[in-house]
């Protein structure tokens, strides 16, 4: 079983608000860079035109993020992947390397063999991500008889 859920992935829901947001702020700071320019307008232009066409793409449904970075969860058989940050590296944990796995509502607990712990937080995960990610571990844990445990109203879901 593979699970990926893609934080940075587009999508079909579009903001007017945002479109015409992000239209009008940059319209407005390219108008006060061609007609005001002066040093000190400069920089807070170039600012609020790159600001407005984030706002823009990402009420079209293209996060601009996307160039910077990725943002992910994958979880298969081999390993688990948790990528959180655009800028930080993520967590890359082999299942051959876990002994148990402790699920909790808003964490997972994995106990490697060597002793080591690693804590993995998802409380800022919306929770029908969180909870289809902490099914998709058990799932795996079952499927490659690593021993866990769930927790809380996990415990009543098989």
């Amino acid at each position: 079983m593979d699970y990926k859920f893609d934080f940075l992935q587009n999508t079909s829901k579009k903001s007017r608000f945002q479109i015409i947001l992000g239209l009008l702020l940059t319209v407005a700071s390219l108008y006060i860079l061609i007609f005001e320019l002066s040093s000190s307008t400069l920089g807070l232009s170039l600012f609020y035109i790159f600001w407005g066409l984030g706002i823009f793409f990402n009420g079209l449904g293209f996060p601009p993020e996307r160039l910077i970075g990725k943002k992910f969860i994958l979880i298969n058989e081999e390993k688990f992947h948790f990528k959180f940050s655009l800028l930080k590296k993520g967590l890359i944990i082999n299942t051959g390397d876990i002994s148990s796995v402790e699920l909790w509502p808003g964490a997972i607990i994995l106990n490697g063999r060597n002793e080591k712990k690693e804590k993995i937080d998802l409380r800022e995960l919306d929770p029908q991500t969180r909870h289809d990610t902490l099914m998709a571990i058990a799932s795996v844990a079952k499927n490659s008889q690593i021993s866990y445990k769930k927790h809380g109203y996990l415990e009543y879901y098989k």
